[in-house]
């Protein structure tokens, strides 16, 4: 959405991974983000247009003009802001098989490749190549690396299923993704009712987002979002959006915190269903709970590290 004043200028952009449907604001993990730079508005304004003139063609020539980016600074400087638009390649799906990496996902790879401290990630079914391809490229490269992130299940027709993403290593083994499904708490507990598990009608519990947060208490930190949804087939099939934003603390800090709180929604759920009973035996009397973050486990060391750098 892009807000034009009375003389017909561009002052700001709404953008992220809300539909505006009830059950997209009620009922979904997203996020959006409002952009107020009469720059950044004409880049959304100017591919708005493009669009129209396109008539739903994803023609040759509009593909061509989507393989640049669009860059500026906001904040005196302080932020850098680039967007992508798509469809950017040359043909007009994803081939089966050897599919050339889009120029969009290849800078959001380039990315991912430079963290130093974590990857943090939310997104709805990004299909495949996707940055989940990709995560665990860069955790072979850095085992040091703090990543967090969930996904909803492609493969959850009538019950939703919640794909976490959590480093797991015991010492001396190599480190590997712990990727475990999560629904809903099945059983009524407390006052609580029991939770829906539909995708259709009520669409509760769904994760929608399309986020990635790179190193988000460094001064390097990026956000990246928009209605990408982080994968080849969107750079390929869709007409979407991915803003790249850099060096912005405030707005690192807050989508990191965004995506560590769902993903401790779903952890929680997990755990519930691993433990059954045992899932909550209240809290420990003393301090011995925190004994297994200062011992040799290599993974809860590397996650006392993320949080000392907040």
């Amino acid at each position: 959405m892009v807000y034009v004043d009375g003389n017909d200028t561009p002052q700001a952009v709404l953008t992220g991974s809300t539909n505006w449907t009830a059950s997209a604001l009620c009922g979904q993990s997203n996020n959006s983000v409002i952009v107020e730079s009469s720059e950044v508005a004409k880049f959304y304004l100017d591919y708005w247009n493009r669009l129209k003139a396109d008539d739903s063609q994803q023609a040759a020539d509009f593909r061509i003009e989507n393989t640049q980016s669009h860059e500026t600074t906001l904040d005196q400087g302080n932020t850098k802001l680039k967007v992508w638009f798509s469809p950017n390649t040359k043909d007009k799906s994803k081939p089966a098989k050897n599919p050339i990496i889009p120029p969009d996902i290849e800078d959001v790879f380039g990315i991912m490749s430079k963290a130093k401290q974590a990857i943090l990630f939310l997104a709805f079914q990004p299909g495949k190549p996707s940055i989940i391809d990709k995560l665990a490229e860069c955790e072979q490269n850095n085992p040091s690396l703090f990543i967090r992130g969930a996904v909803t299940d492609a493969e959850a027709v009538q019950e939703f299923d919640t794909l976490l993403f959590h480093r797991s290593a015991s010492p001396g083994e190599s480190v590997e993704s712990e990727v475990v499904a999560a629904t809903a708490v099945h059983d009524q507990f407390s006052f609580w009712q029991r939770e829906l598990l539909k995708l259709s009608p009520c669409s509760h519990g769904i994760i929608h987002d399309n986020i990635i947060v790179v190193d988000p208490f460094s001064d390097d930190c990026v956000v990246i979002t928009g209605s990408h949804n982080l994968g080849y087939r969107a750079s390929y099939n869709n007409d979407e959006n991915l803003v790249i934003l850099q060096g912005n603390s405030v707005l690192a800090r807050a989508y990191a915190a965004h995506v560590m709180d769902v993903y401790d929604h779903f952890r929680f759920r997990y755990m519930v269903q691993q433990h059954k009973q045992d899932a909550f035996t209240a809290l420990e009397t003393d301090d011995k709970w925190q004994d297994k973050y200062f011992d040799s486990n290599e993974e809860l060391q590397n996650e006392m590290k993320f949080w000392d750098n907040a």
